[in-house]
């Protein structure tokens, strides 16, 4: 076993990524090579399945990170490597490891990825750990990588090695360099609680225990600890001196939260000093439980189980305490292979759910999985099924084939698979979750849909695509990490019928970091929670999230314990349950974002910003609280004009409101009316309201247009039953100045009401589109020394006469032109031509249009941009 020696380097600096490490274990600079052959000594090549021989993989001799020596990779595409002598690691340490590393030709282009990682052996040279990271971006300068942390070394290792992995596509000749691969012991700081998932109930103090791993014995040590909520608001703190130990130092700490809010999740920061100098840090979630479900799980949320491991209470557990049902179950590991899946736990899984919900919810899943081969330039199709049913048919179990052909077996197999699950079979899934598949690819998955639906016609088939969601291909919709809210909200737009099953990936923690990973996850559940269908019904049936296990991205870690989108997933399924969309508040600051629902007694609104960051100040009753997406609840001071301020990020928070029936209220409110006629000319409008408290109730309204627009009786009262409606009429005339068209008009709407002795005063401003019954639109042609300009205009059918009207069209260059429209009939489209001198760019990128009736009051502005036509 190597021995930590002292701590001679120059300490790492600047760094928040890299964990301070107590000793150097071990560093490797590829400098030694006692034999010349330019390889160097502790080091071998990666040989076998996946790694070819043809790369060039030698010492460089011309430059390092240290200005000495590095190992060179010369790279063609494919896959090579390198491994490191066997290392003892003494399992009391966690560590870090980390390399320095640059490149030429590499990175995005050619898919190029460097793996990082640790590999653990028994005495039997049984793998038991392998833990990476990867680098996808390949800079010309020296660069350290990120740390690979492994925080515990399995006890029954009894050796290990390092490996430094390239893999990418073909695309000429590529170059890494590596040097400095260090690996350095380090102390591990971790929370044992008495509470599975380290949840405890609402009004419970934090109990646990500071659990500190691999110090120095006798060494002096500042251990300290920060409990802070998600808006990262300080709860505790606390700051101790220990003494080192070769056992573990057991800290007993209770956080009292008697005076906080009833729900929510906690952060432990905890970190450990010594002379003065930062060694390791770690940050851990303490949580209480989010208020107690109402009634059975929530059918309209699930998840992808994704590789579960024993024991399984604490699945069943998180289960139960995220609301959910399981309606997908996936057995397999990631990434993906044609060998059958290992180990006697999978059985005992497939029997434990049996039993305790054979029709409950509890339902399985077989993935056709896509495997890419870029060395060959085409695809392979893989079938896993869950380990019991490949014991029964073996044969099947490595069933592979090329793209675009049937794989042998599988009719006969999932028969089996119907036989053996009968039933509790919903959902399958056909594809590979991980890689939204383009319709139209799987060929031999369309040949299984078809069988699926002769022979089990109450089955529903999924097929995972970029976007499926027509009867042809099933009801999926799969939402990828990479999708946009503006993508999911077009798609889900042009989406007919409703019923929809929607599965979510969440991003990559590695990637985007555990904040942009919520914020993902909040925004598209409520997108899909806001879709309504054509009948105004729920377009989204079922939510799944994929998954709930994995190493970098899913709710908890293998192990069960939970990240952050485990408990913000649960204040979701936890609030939208029964929850129904009462629609969008618009506000005076178009990037803000908001969605109003409706949860039995309560209101809920979701508020962020599309960017940035500030204050908002709303007006949405009194009794307001502010919940972030933890489930933490903290009231918010109503000032004397009813109104509230509160920060607001591209992170959404929730205001929760005593007073659904105000939101709904509110929200009632809407204009009816007729098309403007003309653009100072007042004519009538209609104001409408419905009362949607228990009790009678007065209003008084204060509907303001923009201050050059002509509004008369805009100010009015109502006093209504309740579910009563009532209506106002308005004299409204827009400004000469003001464009119609339609175009979008900002009213700003103030309603002060009283029901059973309360007074609410809310304010929202609303975007409404005003239409003209002239219309007018204008294209361009290229010709020679200028622009064919084709101006149209067409007079509204509800005109009782003919009239004559007048185009003045004014470009940025200073040219006007005008055309007359004679005795334009009602209903009739009449085109003028007009010749612009000039070119494209003489003439500037937009110009305005204005339209006057002669005899009339008609008046339209618009602006045109210069596009040609043709």
């Amino acid at each position: 076993m190597f021995l930590p020696a002292a701590a001679a380097s120059e300490p790492l600096k600047g760094r928040a990524d890299v964990l301070r490490a107590v000793e150097q274990m071990r560093r490797f600079t590829f400098a030694e090579d006692s034999d010349r052959d330019r390889f160097p000594d502790e080091w071998f090549v990666e040989k076998g399945e996946g790694f070819q021989s043809y790369h060039s993989l030698l010492i460089d001799t011309t430059q390092g990170s240290d200005g000495s020596t590095s190992l060179r990779f010369g790279f063609s595409g494919g896959k090579a490597g390198v491994r490191s002598a066997a290392l003892r690691l003494d399992p009391r340490f966690a560590y870090n490891i980390t390399l320095h590393y640059k490149g030429e030709n590499l990175g995005p282009q050619t898919r190029s990825e460097m793996t990082l990682g640790l590999k653990a052996y028994s005495e039997n040279e049984r793998l038991l750990q392998d833990e990476s990271v990867r680098e996808t971006t390949f800079p010309v300068a020296w660069t350290q990588s990120r740390t690979l942390r492994v925080e515990r070394i399995d006890a029954r290792a009894r050796s290990a090695v390092l490996y430094v992995h390239l893999a990418g596509r073909p695309g000429g000749r590529g170059v890494l360099w590596v040097d400095e691969v260090a690996i350095e012991a380090s102390p591990r700081l971790h929370i044992e609680t008495s509470r599975p998932l380290n949840i405890f109930a609402p009004g419970e103090d934090m109990v646990f225990k500071q659990l500190i791993e691999g110090t120095q014995p006798g060494e002096e040590y500042v251990f300290k600890t920060v409990v802070r909520d998600f808006l990262d608001e300080v709860i505790d703190s606390s700051s101790r001196a220990i003494r080192g130990s070769e056992t573990t130092l057991s800290l007993p700490a209770s956080v009292p939260l008697a005076d906080r809010s009833l729900s929510g999740a906690y952060y432990l920061n905890s970190s450990l000093e010594k002379g003065g100098q930062l060694i390791v840090e770690n940050r851990e979630i303490l949580a209480r439980d989010v208020a107690p479900q109402r009634g059975s799980l929530d059918p309209g949320f699930g998840v992808i189980l994704g590789r579960p491991r024993p024991p399984y209470g604490e699945l069943m557990t998180s289960l139960t305490r995220l609301g959910i049902s399981l309606s997908k179950l996936d057995l397999l590991p990631r990434p993906f292979a044609l060998a059958a899946v290992n180990g006697p736990a999978m059985k005992d899984l497939d029997e434990l759910l049996l039993t305790l919900a054979p029709d409950a919810g509890y339902h399985f899943i077989a993935v056709v999985n896509r495997i890419p081969d870029e060395a060959y330039g085409h695809s392979k199709f893989a079938i896993n099924p869950p380990r019991h049913v490949i014991e029964t048919f073996p044969t099947h179990a490595e069933a592979g084939t090329y793209a675009g052909q049937h794989v042998p077996g599988w009719k006969e197999l999932f028969e089996q698979l119907l036989l053996a699950y009968g039933s509790t079979i919903s959902d399958w899934q056909i594809g590979d979750d991980a890689d939204a598949v383009p319709p139209g690819s799987l060929q031999a998955a369309g040949n299984v849909m078809d069988h699926l639906r002769a022979r089990a016609s109450w089955s529903q088939v999924l097929v995972p695509t970029a976007w499926s969601g027509n009867a042809a291909r099933g009801t999926l919709v799969y939402v990828p990490a990479t999708m946009g809210y503006d993508e999911l909200e077009a798609r889900l737009a042009g989406t007919r019928g409703e019923g929809l099953h929607v599965t979510v990936q969440l991003d990559s923690l590695e990637e985007a970091g555990a904040v942009k990973v919520l914020e993902n996850l909040v925004k598209k559940v409520t997108l899909l929670k806001a879709a309504r269908g054509d009948s105004g019904q729920p377009l989204v049936q079922k939510i799944f999230v994929d998954r709930l296990t994995d190493a970098d991205r899913g709710l908890m870690r293998p192990d069960y314990k939970p990240f952050s989108a485990y408990f913000a997933y649960k204040t979701l399924v936890s609030w939208f349950q029964d929850a129904e969309i009462l629609g969008q508040l618009t506000l005076d600051d178009k990037d803000i974002v908001s969605y109003a629902f409706q949860k039995k007694d309560s209101g809920l609104v979701l508020l962020w910003r599309r960017a940035g960051a500030g204050p908002a100040r709303l007006w949405l009753g009194e009794g307001v609280r502010r919940m972030d997406l933890m489930g933490n609840q903290s009231p918010l001071k109503v000032e004397d004009d009813s109104s509230f301020t509160t920060k607001l990020t591209s992170t959404p928070i929730f205001i929760l409101s005593p007073h659904p029936e105000l939101l709904r209220t509110l929200l009632s409110f809407r204009l009816e009316r007729g098309d403007l006629e003309a653009a100072v000319k007042l004519q009538d409008q209609r104001a409408a309201i419905t009362n949607h408290f228990a009790e009678r109730a007065k209003f008084d309204i204060d509907l303001h247009y923009p201050s050059e627009w002509l509004a008369q009786n805009n100010v009015f009262a109502l006093e209504l039953e309740p579910g009563a409606g009532g209506a106002s009429a308005i004299k409204l005339a827009p400004s000469p100045l003001s464009p119609l068209g339609p175009v979008p008009v900002y009213t700003d709407l103030n309603i002060s009401l009283a029901e059973s002795q309360k007074r609410h005063f809310v304010k929202l401003y609303r975007e409404d589109a005003l239409n003209s019954d002239v219309d007018v639109a204008v294209t361009f042609f290229r010709a020679v020394g200028g622009l064919n300009m084709d101006i149209h205009l067409e007079l509204g059918k509800k005109n009782l006469r003919p009239s004559t009207f007048v185009v003045a069209a004014l470009f940025p260059n200073g040219t006007n032109l005008e055309a007359f429209f004679r005795d334009l009939k009602p209903g009739e489209r009449g085109t003028r031509s007009l010749f612009v001198r000039g070119s494209e760019s003489d003439l500037g990128p937009n110009m305005s249009v204005e339209v006057k009736e002669t005899l009339g009051r008609r008046h339209i502005n618009r602006s045109f941009p210069v596009a040609l036509k043709y």
